[in-house]
């Protein structure tokens, strides 16, 4: 055998392990880089890998073909050593890359921190990567834009477009499960990571029972058909594609099943991440961020996260049916579900575990698609649907009664749109149509005079409103409708008429409640 014939024989025998993405790299992920040594061939199969450094000709066969060589003549030893075609500043220029990526002080240097980043367990995804590369085969183009990632490819016209679902309502469905715990904790787990993104953009995510949902889901074996073959325990954790990325896989994700999920490493903080890539986003650099590349648990999206699903979708709409205020927190209901937004910085308290279903957050028999809901006194709030009232005590977690709107307010219409309570003036407001009620809460009465056209005592605020409430901390009223509020200074208009000034858009003030969609 001529040695030519024997270098094509070792290639090819050798090509399975780092065939384009395919190939698992798997020395630096299980902690075998004992020194910080730059030339390592380790941490230049990373840097190509995961998309640091460029492609050289023939770099694949030369790092094979090099690594299995036994010795190097002396005389070309410094040249030669490194079993690689990169030059010392392609690998300084490469490892600069990894540490921008991750948010890392840039040194070029493969220090103690950046050695640490590259042996943990991670996605396998790439980080960084421009055309056609082996490290990158479907040649998409990572995009850093804001501090967040999004996922480009080239059009035929030379332009470029993002990677993204054309549409809102996204189905999904476990394929494969993993055999070490039950299928009900693993459906949980991925309605509960599906949920997270859904509570903060404008898809929806279903689970289906169909062969063929938009994204599948499997734990997978080292070698599963995809050519992005996994590693074994600790290196590479699972990965996904994209949608629109490659005929039969977009948006599908693949877990690693040698791992110990659950054990070693936490399936939601991994599902939340690759959910991410199914839906167009790459990697952060925010090492808080969820689409952080190494693992680390994980159970909220970060702000960076909805910053970037924001930038792919667009910002979630927002739509209430009832209002509640409570001193530093505005609790807005639409159809099942309740968002409790922080007054000071007007986001939604997702570490508060919101939103939540409004049977979880009060008592199951608080109906959903409530009409009008109001806060009567320091723990006494009103919820009111149809004919009907439930006065709920906040403190003691029950409802107090359930009785018939008449029965406290015998001249205020059923189904109301909307009210709202001055509690230190004790006057109540209801809102049905063009007319508005002023109640004496004293004893229940309507103020003579009343009803009278909304647009006579409230210029500005549009007849049918959703939803109002009055905010004691700022002094101001908001009234909404469909996606749009209004606010009245009530520091400014302590005398009738109490003139309205439009907001805008709801969800640019309260920001996070994505309830338009349902």
């Amino acid at each position: 055998m001529t040695k030519i014939q024997m270098y094509l024989a070792i290639f090819l025998t050798m090509l399975p392990t780092l065939v384009t993405a395919s190939s698992p790299i798997p020395s630096l992920t299980r902690d075998n880089v004992a020194k910080p040594n730059k030339n390592d061939l380790k941490v230049v199969q990373y840097l190509v890998r995961y998309g640091h450094l460029d492609d050289k000709p023939d770099a694949r066969s030369l790092i094979l073909s090099q690594k299995r060589k036994p010795h190097m003549p002396s005389r070309d030893k410094t040249k030669h050593n490194v079993f690689h075609p990169y030059t010392d500043d392609d690998i300084t220029n490469g490892i600069k890359s990894l540490q921008n990526s991750f948010g890392l002080k840039v040194s070029g240097e493969l220090n103690e921190e950046t050695i640490k980043l590259m042996k943990a367990p991670r996605c396998g995804f790439f980080d960084k990567a421009r055309g056609n590369s082996f490290s990158n085969p479907f040649q998409m183009t990572v995009h850093h834009r804001n501090r967040r990632y999004t996922i480009k490819f080239q059009l035929s016209n030379g332009q470029t477009a993002t990677y993204k679902w054309r549409k809102k309502t996204i189905t999904w469905n476990i394929f494969i499960y993993y055999k070490y715990l039950s299928k009900n904790v693993q459906d949980e787990t991925l309605e509960k990571a599906f949920k997270l993104w859904e509570y903060s953009s404008p898809l929806i995510f279903t689970k289906t029972s169909s062969r063929i949902p938009d994204i599948k889901i499997q734990f997978a074996p080292t070698v599963h058909g995809d050519r992005f073959n996994f590693d074994g325990k600790n290196g590479v954790l699972a990965h996904a594609f994209p949608p629109g990325t490659y005929s039969g896989l977009a948006g599908d994700i693949h877990f690693d099943a040698a791992e110990g999920w659950n054990k070693d490493h936490d399936l939601l903080s991994v599902a939340l991440h690759e959910i991410g890539h199914s839906l167009g986003l790459a990697h952060s650099s925010i090492f808080s961020s969820v689409m952080y590349g190494t693992y680390r648990k994980k159970t909220e999206l970060h702000w960076d996260d909805r910053d970037g699903v924001d930038a792919l979708y667009g910002a979630c709409k927002t739509k209430v049916d009832a209002a509640i205020y409570l001193p530093g927190d505005v609790y807005l209901l639409r159809k099942d579900m309740i968002w409790k937004v922080d007054e000071f910085d007007m986001h939604n308290s997702f570490d508060d575990g919101f939103p939540k279903k409004i049977k979880d957050e009060f008592v199951p028999a608080i109906p959903n698609d409530l009409d009008a809901a109001l806060v009567w006194s320091d723990y006494l709030v009103y919820f009111l649907k149809g004919t009907r009232s439930w006065g709920y005590d906040r403190f003691r977690k029950l409802v107090k009664f359930d009785r018939a709107i008449a029965y406290d307010w015998p001249k205020i219409p059923n189904s109301p749109d909307a009210s709202l309570c001055y509690v230190d003036d004790q006057i109540t407001w209801f809102f049905k149509g063009n007319l508005c009620w002023k109640v004496n809460d004293w004893d229940l009465k309507v103020f003579s005079g009343y009803p009278k056209n909304i647009n006579e005592v409230w210029p500005g605020v549009p007849d049918n409103i959703d939803a109002a409430y009055y905010s004691s901390w700022s002094k101001e009223t908001y009234f909404f409708k469909d996606t749009v509020y209004w606010v009245v200074d009530n520091k400014k208009s302590k005398q009738k008429p109490f003139k309205a000034y439009s907001g805008g858009q709801i969800n640019k003030k309260w920001k996070g409640v994505c309830s338009e969609k349902y």
